[in-house]
């Protein structure tokens, strides 16, 4: 029965040990757009995960390895992404988004490769 406990007691601490993030918008044609990724429940929550981002009514993600991730910031009120392409030349996906007042949800803009602008609402755990 220790033995028990001892398990449940690790799996409970693991399941602690990460968040997330998500947002979600439409783009000017209607289509959804949402962006998703794991974070490390520590101070500044690092990403731990690569990112992923589905377009409309897409059944696979499009994947965003952690290491094209040149920038992110999630502490105080501000969330910040940054994604260049393969190459690291230029920055493909950017976020910007900041907590609304007394409360864990976010507004914000998410540039989409190839230019365009989605506002999106995000929330953080």
């Amino acid at each position: 029965m220790k033995y028990l406990a001892l398990l449940a007691l690790a799996f409970t601490m693991n399941a602690h040990a990460t968040g997330g993030f998500d947002c979600v918008g439409n783009k000017a044609n209607g289509e959804k757009v949402e962006i998703f990724g794991t974070t490390g429940h520590v101070v500044g929550n690092p990403l731990v995960s690569d990112v992923f981002m589905t377009v409309g009514n897409v059944e696979t993600a499009q994947v965003f390895p952690r290491n094209q991730v040149v920038g992110y910031w999630n502490m105080g009120r501000q969330f910040k992404l940054a994604i260049t392409d393969d190459n690291a030349m230029e920055i493909v996906v950017k976020l910007i988004a900041r907590y609304k007042r007394n409360s864990p949800d976010m507004k914000g803009k998410l540039t989409l490769p190839g230019g365009e602008v989605v506002k999106v609402k995000c929330v953080a755990e």
